[in-house]
């Protein structure tokens, strides 16, 4: 039984920068869905995954999936690579991963390799995914009549103002089961990501004193879902207004 949230899934990555293509850091960053295909002995199974990716250098990347958490690669050539084996339990399998290597095709399609060993017995697999573009929602908003696949990706983003006290996210209604994620990166320093994944539509995800600046939101079909709604509303402390001294001091 494939484990709750496959959202970003085995071979998810993140990289940025096109060799090819003259682009500035963080043009890549966002949401990437694709085939993900993994291999070994007699096993074989395709996934639809995605991975929530960001540049931090010219020469280093990070992406963050629920299955290998951060991981940094580097500029190889007209690749990124990871520097180091992982070491990944997935479904109950222990996989070590040797070698992933991630090729941008344009600045809206990669494809990547990865060698593993899969409680032993050499695999491999291969993912071939484009860039989302991700629905920009506002405060208190909802969506409503939300469906989709198993192994469906949906993203969505909200720019949090400074001063925000809380961040509130639901899903709900609906028939099927789909599972909700919230991630945020501000390169160099700071991740934060939460997972919601109960046995239907009814997920929450509560942040109090939330950074500012963009979050994703990810709806993964777990299983085929129709009718859901998704919720979001955050709370601000609203600036004071400036007032001149004088009148201060009257």
């Amino acid at each position: 039984m494939r484990p709750k949230l496959n959202i970003l899934a085995l071979g998810l990555l993140l990289t940025i920068l096109n060799p090819i293509n003259a682009s500035a850091i963080g043009d890549y960053d966002g949401v990437w869905v694709g085939p993900l295909n993994i291999s070994f002995s007699i096993f074989n199974e395709t996934l639809n995954a995605g991975t929530i990716i960001y540049q931090e250098s010219a020469n280093v990347l990070h992406q963050f999936d629920q299955v290998f958490g951060k991981v940094e690669m580097v500029k190889s050539g007209n690749q990124w690579v990871i520097t180091s084996p992982l070491d990944i339990n997935y479904a109950g399998i222990n996989f070590i991963v040797s070698t992933f290597t991630l090729t941008f095709l344009s600045d809206s399609h990669f494809t990547s390799s990865i060698n593993f060993t899969a409680d032993g017995i050499p695999g491999n697999g291969s993912i071939d995914a484009y860039k989302q573009t991700c629905q920009i929602l506002k405060n208190n908003s909802t969506l409503t009549g939300l469906n989709g696949a198993v192994d469906s990706v949906k993203c969505y983003e909200i720019n949090l103002p400074s001063g925000t006290t809380d961040l509130d996210l639901q899903t709900m209604g609906g028939t099927g089961d789909a599972d909700l994620a919230l991630a945020y990166h501000r390169p160099l320093t700071e991740w934060e990501n939460y997972f919601s994944e109960n046995l239907d539509n009814n997920e929450q995800i509560f942040v109090p004193k939330p950074k500012d600046g963009k979050w994703y939101i990810v709806i993964v079909g777990f299983e085929a879902y129709s009718g859901m709604s998704l919720n979001i509303i955050y709370q601000a402390i609203k600036a004071m207004p400036w007032v001149p001294l004088l009148l201060l001091y009257k």
